[in-house]
């Protein structure tokens, strides 16, 4: 098998993305007798060795197989303009036209060294991007090896770190996992979607100063680009960072969006997020019609139920009728099945004690014991009391037991 010089330079990246991911230290490499180290370091930075049989032999210690494929650098090349492309302008009628072409393309090479690579990858992101499917911990942690022993191109590597840093923030929740990403992140940070994503850092640290300042310079690019979908994420976590420290220009902000939805062109996904983040904000406010507009076009137009638990609270402040949602079977599953089952009990008819006793006996020890961050869950919880203290005097003691318990997880948290 004669291998190209494309090829040794993949395969020679490739053997140290192996060896790292199979915990192979130096001396184990040079007791293998296959070649001097220096040969093997030298190889593995994408330098070419003449002799065929140093990649023969590695391949065959790592135990992979490798078949060429004609054509790949060509084909690859062109498909990473499109793929880019359709995933940072979020065209979603055409992420399964692209992902049958790679497998059409790879399949048949899927147990082959490299390539394998590839599809993984190429899983990864079109797992989140059609499906909505977060990374798990070991599959970023196996891509920040592919990030550093740089077998993929940075296209990719770009792609990859935006997805790795969504999945750790809304999924796997590592402190330590987040700094290994940053450390990527910082080396692509002239690329808008990485300054995007630095800007969440600072804002963990309270920078928001220099956070606004990221995603301002983020917003500058997508305008010039003209890609509408990163501009309305942009101006998302404008506004999330204007809600936590200036109200009317988190409301200035909201009124450019919300005009935004009503007269372009968008996707769904980016609806559904407009609705539920300004809807949020309205509902922690009090601003219950405009919060509930807003929540039940999610739920009616996009099937989302993320927002039902606060609807029924607002039905419940207003004495409104609950969405004919809350009394579907699927709610018995459901995450926040105690906060919805709640509801059901009030729409049922409980008296003032056994909402109070479900409060304080169910709800806080078995659910918000464990939201210490998640506020909006703590002042649904705390809405619900409030409404009974004030109808039910004898309850006023309940309410101010229940605050104890709410700053006790705090100061724990």
């Amino acid at each position: 098998m004669l291998l190209t010089e494309t090829e040794k330079k993949r395969l020679g990246k490739l053997f140290d993305y192996y060896r790292i991911s199979r915990g192979i230290n130096i001396k184990q490499i040079e007791g293998e007798g296959l070649s001097a180290y220096s040969t093997f370091h030298y190889a593995t930075k994408g330098k070419v060795i003449k002799n065929d049989e140093f990649y023969l032999n590695y391949l065959d210690y790592f135990g992979l197989s490798f078949k060429c494929k004609d054509n790949f650098e060509e084909w690859l090349s062109d498909y990473l303009i499109r793929l880019v492309h359709v995933f940072e302008y979020y065209e979603e009628d055409r992420f399964d036209e692209l992902y049958h072409e790679m497998i059409q393309e790879l399949a048949p090479y899927k147990d082959s060294a490299i390539y394998h690579e590839y599809i993984c990858v190429f899983e990864y992101l079109f797992g989140y991007y059609r499906e909505n499917k977060y990374m798990r911990l070991e599959e970023v942690n196996d891509c920040l090896v592919m990030i550093k022993t740089g077998i993929i191109e940075d296209e990719l590597k770009i792609l990859l770190l935006d997805l790795m840093f969504r999945s750790n923030n809304d999924f796997i929740g590592s402190y330590e996992l987040a700094d290994k990403i940053k450390v990527w992140t910082l080396k692509f940070e002239y690329h808008p979607l990485m300054k995007y994503q630095m800007s969440f850092c600072e804002e963990y640290e309270c920078h928001f100063l220099k956070a606004l300042e990221l995603l301002k310079d983020s917003l500058k690019i997508f305008e010039k680009q003209q890609n509408k979908y990163w501009q309305i994420k942009c101006r998302l976590s404008i506004y999330g960072i204007y809600r936590n420290t200036d109200d009317s220009l988190a409301q200035e902000e909201a009124k450019k969006l919300l005009e935004m939805k009503r007269t372009q062109n968008i996707p769904n996904v980016l609806k559904k997020n407009m609705n539920y983040s300004i809807g949020m904000d309205n509902y922690l406010n009090k601003r219950y019609d405009t919060a509930y507009q807003l929540f039940m076009e999610n739920i009616e137009s996009y099937q989302s139920l993320n927002e039902l638990i606060f609807v029924c609270s607002i039905c419940s402040h207003k004495q409104m009728d609950y969405p004919k949602e809350l009394c579907e079977e699927n709610i018995k599953t459901r995450y926040d099945a105690d906060y919805l089952r709640y509801f059901l009990v009030v729409k049922e008819g409980a008296s003032d004690d056994e909402l109070v006793e479900y409060i304080m006996k169910r709800i806080i020890p078995d659910q918000l014991k464990y939201q210490k961050y998640y506020h909006p869950f703590w002042s649904l919880m705390e809405y619900e009391m409030e409404k009974i203290a004030l109808r039910n005097t004898k309850h006023k003691k309940s309410y101010l037991k229940f605050h104890q318990k709410m700053n006790e997880f705090i100061r724990n948290a």
